[in-house]
């Protein structure tokens, strides 16, 4: 019984990840999988502790999620809006906006740093 894989590997981790779930569902011991891939039977165990739990579907590489976002959508449009009316409108010398004066900006108007 193998995993239906529709698409390609992202890249060689899941692709190692998908193979040792094949050859364990093969019949494979965890000791002969680690020893064809080059593993410890500690991170085959762990991939196989991963799959049981979420189906093949956990193995699959994720994009990371990056950080929560300070402002919300809400901010980020009051925020284009204040941009638009220069730099100079919120006390600046000359009008142009750098990533220190928008940054000071949000501060000031939001609260967030």
């Amino acid at each position: 019984m193998t995993t239906p894989n529709t698409t390609e590997p992202q890249n060689w981790r899941e692709y190692r990840r998908l193979r040792v779930w094949a050859m364990h569902q093969q019949g494979h011991r965890q000791q002969t999988i680690a020893d064809a891939l080059g593993q410890t039977q500690g991170a085959i165990s762990q991939i196989i502790a991963r799959a049981n739990a979420g189906g093949g579907e956990a193995l699959e590489y994720h994009k990371p999620q990056g950080a929560k976002p300070r402002l919300t959508a809400a901010q980020k449009a009051d925020l284009l809006g204040k941009l638009r009316q220069g730099a100079t409108a919120y006390g600046f010398q000359g009008d142009v906006w750098t990533c220190a004066r928008i940054a000071q900006l949000i501060a000031q108007e939001f609260g967030v740093t």
